[in-house]
């Protein structure tokens, strides 16, 4: 049976983009019409695994993870593959505005529009710390990688 008026139904793929838990990703377990909440599985969390929240918290994953076309140039790049490596992330970037860009056109506005320059900057400042974890998640990836190719070249003398 589903609800009216609800976005989200069990199963549903989000992530959370407000509120301490921001950034983690989740499946809606169900949604609470009394209290208007979503209950969502972050295992990594909590033992428990279930947080509530509320549909202006959440995004649908779609999309997120569905990179399509990735191509990474093998090496000995010219400037030309390089060249359009760098139109495949920039149209990716502009695909992504396209997704994002409406849900926050307000009133005939961009969101970021509304904001004081402090804001701006406090926000910008959550995004060079969200960046920074994202680059030692990717350091500590890289490293693992660098130690199994060593091991693999250790094997194969």
């Amino acid at each position: 049976m589903e609800e009216e008026g609800i976005k989200f139904k069990p199963g549903d793929e989000v992530i959370v983009v407000e509120g301490t838990q921001k950034g983690q990703y989740g499946l809606i377990v169900q949604y609470e019409a009394t209290f208007g909440k979503y209950f969502v599985d972050i295992s990594d969390e909590s033992p428990a695994g279930y947080f509530a929240f509320s549909e202006s918290e959440l995004e649908a994953l779609d999309g997120y993870d569905e990179v399509t076309e990735i191509s990474i140039p093998a090496f000995g790049v010219s400037s030309e593959v390089m060249q359009t490596h760098l139109e495949w992330l920039m149209t990716r970037s502009l695909e992504r505005l396209g997704e994002i860009g409406p849900e926050q056109a307000l009133f005939g506005f961009q969101e970021f529009e509304g904001k004081t320059a402090q804001e701006v900057l406090l926000e910008l400042m959550g995004k060079l710390e969200e960046g920074m974890a994202l680059f030692g998640q990717a350091h500590i990836l890289i490293g693992r990688v660098v130690v199994a190719l060593e091991s693999v070249e250790d094997q194969s003398k």
